[in-house]
């Protein structure tokens, strides 16, 4: 810094102003970036001494990645939906192009999320959510201008859209991946509050975030709505990484089945296999449904509109569900969880095929009350209980993996099925596979990994 600023001096009085100026500059920087680097680092550091130490730093550790994971969801089908019509005339290409780029990036996504696991158990939990933040906010600056990219690099718009969708996709998964990981590490005796907790504040913010990006589209072009969206995450979201660290949990010597979570050993269990299908099952159910539900009202003689109408008292049961079911697999463990979990799953698919009937229609609500609220306890709950904490992130990584090709898969499956027989065959088929899901969990036997 010394000879730089004697440098700047000696040009100066020989008179190179321009020399003068590009050294300024330089000097400038390199000041500013270490000052920032060095009050980011102090910051870093008094937060990892003081707060760790609290008893309630899990807690704001909950808070901060389950609100990540909640406004993630500006991300989500229900949030790029009002854009459609409108991102379709701009870029001069089909919706049928546009749905098509969205379910190719969820299939990339799927591969891409073991990786994503793995990557969160070799990065410090600071670094990790980081790069997530950033990723989600650039990835969306990226696809609002998508369209000058696409020129200047000369390709068309819907590989730029199928990049962006890919990343996105990836980052709400890796945002769910981070959540459910630190409160498996952070949370052991409280594991089942800290799980009701988050999906208190994921239901409220989520089911709030369609109905605000409904009311924006109709003031800004999703063009400035895009940007905007991934310049306030990053402004908002990357100083709270800074809270984020993994709780240093020491391998125990009295640990029963240490291989479990070593090089993949998981992969090779009954349990993981048949808990992951039943999962998979599920979002493709469910993201098949939500998809053709219009149609599907239809062509059972249903009012769509008193369906639709039921979503928000879904929501609501879920809540109350998740609470429920999170106590309960706390006292009995996850398989008689997955054992109500398949009998809701198959009874959502049986009342769909009399849906006409009234009495189906409420047993079509609780039924899916009933399967959204375990799913979420399921999802937090199982694989700390099954395999410990040790590389939580690769485990959560190869599940979120599942649901997200089941989710891709969903509306593809139902419209293949539709095209060849009829939608009552699909839930026939559905009745089936939970079915033999469901003979497949009572031969599990589950123990607690202590």
């Amino acid at each position: 810094m010394r000879n730089g600023i004697l440098n700047l001096m000696y040009t100066f009085i020989r008179g190179n102003k321009r020399y003068s100026v590009k050294i300024f500059c330089t000097l400038s920087l390199r000041f500013v970036i270490r000052h920032c680097f060095a009050i980011v680092t102090d910051a870093k550091t008094l937060i990892f001494r003081i707060m760790p130490g609290k008893s309630y730093y899990g807690w704001v550790l909950l808070v901060i990645v389950t609100l990540m994971e909640a406004l993630s969801a500006f991300g989500r089908t229900s949030a790029f939906s009002p854009f459609l019509e409108q991102l379709g005339k701009d870029l001069q290409v089909s919706q049928n192009t546009i749905s098509a780029s969205y379910t190719l990036a969820n299939l990339t996504a799927s591969l891409l999320l073991p990786c994503i696991g793995k990557l969160f158990d070799g990065l410090s939990g600071c670094l990790f959510s980081g790069l997530l933040v950033l990723a989600f906010g650039i990835l969306f600056i990226i696809l609002g201008h998508c369209r000058e990219i696409a020129i200047f690099l000369g390709i068309s718009c819907p590989w730029i859209l199928w990049m962006g969708f890919s990343g996105i996709r990836t980052c709400i998964r890796g945002f769910e991946v981070l959540d459910r990981s630190m409160v498996a590490i952070w949370f052991d005796k409280q594991r089942k509050w800290a799980t009701s907790t988050a999906c208190l504040i994921l239901a409220i913010i989520a089911s709030a975030i369609p109905w605000i990006v409904y009311k924006l589209n109709q003031r800004y072009a999703w063009q400035v709505l895009w940007i905007l969206q991934g310049s306030y995450f990053i402004l908002f979201l990357l100083p709270f990484c800074l809270f984020i660290k993994k709780k240093h949990i020491p391998f125990r010597k009295q640990h029963p089945r240490p291989s479990n979570n070593r090089n993949f050993n998981f992969l090779k269990t009954y349990t993981f296999w048949i808990f992951s299908t039943i999962l998979f099952l599920q979002a493709l159910q469910n993201t098949g449904l939500a998809f053709h539900l219009v149609p599907i009202c239809k062509s059972l003689n249903v009012n769509p509109e008193s369906i639709l109408k039921s979503i928000m008292g879904i929501s609501t049961l879920s809540i109350i569900i998740s609470f429920i079911a999170s106590d309960f697999f706390d006292k009995w463990g996850p398989k008689p969880l997955f054992i109500c979990f398949c009998l809701s799953n198959l009874l959502c698919s049986l009342t769909i095929l009399s849906l006409s009937h009234q009495l189906s229609q409420y047993a079509f609500i609780m039924a899916c009350g009933f399967s959204w609220g375990m799913n979420h306890s399921l999802m937090y709950m199982t694989w700390p209980y099954v395999f410990g904490t040790k590389n939580i992130g690769t485990l959560n990584g190869f599940v979120s993996a599942f649901v997200c090709l089941g989710s891709s898969l969903g509306p593809l499956f139902f419209s293949y099925l539709k095209s060849i027989y009829s939608y009552q065959c699909v839930f026939y088929f559905l009745c089936v596979v939970t079915t033999l899901a469901l003979m497949g969990v009572t031969r599990v036997t589950v123990e607690r990994y202590t």
